[in-house]
């Protein structure tokens, strides 16, 4: 086995502490540049730790608002989302808000506010009193019934139902949306809504099949409870007979005299007519036709001034005249075309107190066919064909308008129609 040279060892050696040498060097170096890089990404994280928790710091962080109005009690929205009535305070996050203060009859307050943490703002609002045309005011007037109605107000849910039924409030009639306020406001027990929602079933409005059975429910609820037009409802299905029951006068007589006794002038009318006629199991009776003939017409149902009237004269009773004219007259002003017929006859006669008039006949003749009251074209025509009515004759004119009459159902004058032919 050879030995190892001494020198050969020591040459080894050095040339082992040598490159070592050189290497710690570079270690050196990576650690120091590890250092380095380290040092600056430590740095970058201090950073981000520090707006990350100035970030949740703001974000925790909220500034007060203090609402205040004259007059006190407006509604407060925050981007049209109720939070309150005045006076009224909140606390918010730092940001940018938008609100406004409402009150019925008052002009909008709006306000925009850009809140920093810890800030403590008042918003304190003189509110001014609405000057609104018409049209605002009905426009208005909706929306008041909305916000009330949202708020648990049952008669501004009834009175909302009615704008949508009637087309009123700046509303174009919508039944639909009629029915579904009438539903909120007959369950929470307003009953007229009831009644209508009854009428909806009995017709077959706002989206609903015709149902007698629902419709008779409805009707019979209201009725029970006072409501004067369901009572009136019901006792036309009962004259009718349509409702899913057989024609009963005498029940329908009932329901029409506690309607009436609930002060539906129609009602009265009704009743004033079956003492009028004596039939259906009803005995005629003078004073009690007369007597509910004048409650409906005091409570302004037009027919029954008109009926009225005509049982005056049907029966020849000490009336005077004047009174019978007065009579017709406060049909006629209320646009009862057949009143306007009968007070277009007197002008033309110079009867029951009034100067003959053939202007005035002519006038009223047409109003009351406009009207749709045959015996008014009926009479335009049979001016025409006599002349008599200060202008010439005209056959052609007289002929059109005896035939409206005729084709109206007034048969007198379908025979003067042939003739013609």
């Amino acid at each position: 086995m050879p030995v190892p040279d001494p020198d050969t060892k020591r040459a080894k050696l050095r040339n082992f502490f040598s490159n070592a040498k050189k290497h710690w060097i570079y270690v050196l170096l990576a650690i120091l540049f590890a250092f380095i890089i380290g040092l600056s990404s430590f740095k970058d994280s201090i950073n981000n730790l520090g707006s990350g928790i100035l970030f949740i710091f703001n974000s925790v962080t909220k500034g007060k608002i203090y609402f205040n109005s004259i007059p006190t009690g407006a509604e407060i929205f925050l981007n049209n989302k109720k939070i309150g009535n005045t006076p009224h305070n909140d606390s918010f996050l730092n940001g940018n808000y938008h609100f406004e203060i409402r009150l019925i009859g008052y002009d909008v307050y709006k306000a925009d506010i850009t809140l920093n943490r810890f800030a403590k703002v008042n918003i304190y609002s003189i509110l001014q009193k609405s000057k609104l045309n018409l049209a605002d005011m009905n426009i208005n007037k909706a929306y008041n019934y909305l916000v009330l109605c949202n708020r648990g107000n049952m008669a501004a849910c009834y009175n909302l139902g009615t704008c949508y039924h009637r087309g009123d409030c700046e509303f174009t009639t919508d039944i639909i949306e009629a029915r579904k306020y009438f539903e909120i406001a007959c369950d929470g027990g307003i009953i007229q809504a009831c009644t209508n929602i009854g009428y909806y079933y009995k017709k077959g409005l706002g989206g609903l099949s015709i149902n007698t059975k629902e419709a008779i429910n409805y009707l019979e609820k209201s009725c029970n409870k006072g409501d004067n037009i369901a009572c009136f409802d019901l006792g036309v299905c009962y004259v009718e007979g349509n409702c899913g029951f057989e024609k009963d006068f005498k029940k329908a007589f009932e329901l029409f005299l506690e309607a009436c006794d609930e002060g539906l002038g129609l009602a009265c009318n009704n009743v004033g007519i079956f003492y009028d006629d004596g039939k259906h199991g009803i005995v005629a009776n003078s004073q009690q036709a007369i007597k509910y003939y004048k409650l409906a017409c005091d409570k302004d149902t037009l027919s029954s001034c008109y009926n009225l009237a005509n049982y005056y004269r049907r029966y020849d009773l000490d009336v005077a005249k004047d009174d019978v004219r007065k009579l017709i007259e406060k049909a006629c002003n209320g646009n009862y075309a057949p009143a306007c017929n009968n007070l277009g006859v007197y002008y033309a006669k110079g009867d029951y107190g009034l100067a003959k008039d053939l202007k005035q006949a002519i006038r009223l003749f047409d109003v009351a066919c406009s009207g749709g009251e045959m015996r008014g074209c009926g009479n335009i025509g049979l001016c025409f064909e006599s002349g008599d009515c200060g202008f010439e004759k005209d056959s052609a004119e007289a002929e059109k308008y005896i035939k409206i009459a005729c084709d109206g159902g007034l048969k007198d004058q379908c025979s003067k129609v042939n003739e013609n032919k």
